[in-house]
């Protein structure tokens, strides 16, 4: 109290010229019609811009989650677009298929696809051999050799798993091959990485007649036994020797491809949980059919 008294003493001729401007500009504003307009868009002036600033806040600190919701709505149409086109397969198939086959052993209905977010809780992708790990785990239904996606491509698969977390080898890891074509034709390639710190695969195994240009998309080919066919991986990138003739070429050739998953900036990805053709895996296995390198 006594630093209060001594403070208003001080400052006594300030705090007097202060209040008698109060009482003033109260005066002014409450006698002239014209101040009291002019006072009040002032204010209404000062508190829109409040406003708005505040709003701007709310809505960049709400991005965040409209980004999730997004990225989530983006996997989800993917999955229904892959599970319409295998709905679409299967009844063409069906239309010409003989009548004296049976349509209850012929006719499987096509495979639902079930996808679990999961955050990528640990990454790298400038090493030579990379990995990621997610915080999903057998406790969510993920398991090893499930495949993994982005909202824009192709991730990797899961390689081991505990209960809450799993581990992720994605396309940028030289010991991932994955099972490609180019997208509007049947000739299926390999995607393999090799160049740590670039976002750049090459597609090999592809016959030397194959026609293709820079921009070409490039898609799963649907023989894995994780990922299905057309699964966005990438696009061609610009293509060395394409004038070379292609007598002078080498047998396969191998193309560029710049992947369509951002690793750097990867945050959000896709699990997917049904495994696709398992009756085909279990058959070729128990019949001794050597496993594909390609995933």
């Amino acid at each position: 109290m006594r630093k209060l008294i001594e403070f208003i003493v001080r400052h006594q001729h300030w705090l007097l010229f202060l209040f008698l401007e109060t009482v003033a500009f109260v005066v002014l504003f409450n006698d002239s019609i014209y101040h009291r307009a002019q006072g009040m868009a002032v204010a209404n002036a000062l508190t829109g811009r409040i406003n708005s600033l505040t709003g701007e806040v709310r809505s960049y600190m709400s991005l965040r989650e409209k980004n999730r919701m997004l990225l989530d709505a983006n996997a989800r149409l993917e999955l229904e677009y892959i599970s319409l086109k295998r709905a679409v397969d299967a009844a063409v198939a069906d239309s010409v298929r003989p009548l004296l086959f049976r349509p209850d052993s012929l006719n499987p209905q096509p495979v639902e696809m079930d996808y679990l977010r999961a955050q990528v809780v640990n990454a790298s992708y400038n090493r030579v051999e990379n990995f990621m790990t997610i915080d999903k785990g057998r406790a969510d239904g993920v398991l090893p050799e499930m495949g993994v996606v982005s909202a824009t491509g192709v991730v990797g698969a899961v390689t081991a798993a505990s209960d809450h977390y799993a581990i992720v080898i994605p396309i940028i890891n030289p010991k991932f091959k994955l099972s490609c074509r180019l997208k509007g034709s049947e000739y299926v390639g390999s995607i393999l990485w090799e160049k740590p710190g670039s976002n750049v695969a090459q597609l090999t195994d592809l016959p030397r007649h194959v026609q293709l240009a820079q921009g070409d998309t490039v898609v799963t080919s649907g023989y894995s036994s994780i990922f299905p066919a057309n699964l966005m991986v990438g696009r061609v990138g610009k293509i060395k020797g394409k004038d070379t003739p292609l007598a002078e070429r080498n047998s396969f050739s191998a193309v560029p491809v710049i992947l369509s998953a951002d690793f750097g900036r990867l945050t959000d990805v896709y699990v997917i949980l049904n495994k696709i053709d398992i009756e085909r895996q279990k058959l070729e296995e128990e019949n001794g059919i050597p496993k594909t390198e390609a995933y």
